[in-house]
């Protein structure tokens, strides 16, 4: 077996880059702290967008969404859908029962969640992923960073991130 060792390595061909499998090669954030609440039971884009462009077509993309401050209210039951659109088609569902409020609770819940979901990046093309939700009635609201059930708003933050990792 043999070793090797070296204090660089630079690409040949500008854009072919060295990929080692299992290594991140790019990383592309959505971060944002502005109060977001909408109702209903039709799916809407949240505004967590990153427009994407792989490296490596045999790569595999890692999407992560946290949410912080997600608040839900209503007098019946509510849950909230998060769903990953790709190019605004419906792409990878990451939750269908986030967050659940029985139908005997009513007032504000105040939460916060994580996700996470690989997807091949199949090609090189640039793309555009975007975070989508929806409840399960039409009754209530539902919010992303809300805290003290409305009373501050843009106190924290909420992320979507995608790592590009070869393969």
């Amino acid at each position: 077996m043999s070793t090797l060792k070296v204090d660089s390595l630079v690409e040949k061909t500008s854009g072919n880059g060295v990929h080692i499998a299992g290594h991140v090669i790019q990383t592309q954030f959505y971060k944002s702290n502005t109060y977001l609440s909408t109702s209903g039971d039709s799916w809407s884009n949240t505004g967590y967008e990153i427009n994407f462009t792989p490296k490596d077509a045999n790569s595999i993309l890692s999407i992560d969404v946290s949410l912080s401050g997600l608040g839900i209210n209503n007098n019946g039951s509510l849950s909230i859908y998060f769903n990953i659109y790709k190019d605004g088609v419906a792409h990878q569902l990451l939750d269908t029962h986030w967050g659940y409020l029985p139908s005997a609770g009513s007032g504000w819940r105040i939460l916060s969640g994580s996700w996470n979901t690989n997807v091949p990046a199949t090609n090189i093309s640039a793309r555009t992923y975007s975070l989508y939700w929806r409840s399960t009635d039409t009754t209530g609201t539902r919010t992303i960073n809300n805290y003290a059930g409305g009373g501050v708003a843009n106190a924290g933050f909420s992320q979507m991130r995608i790592m590009e990792i070869a393969q």
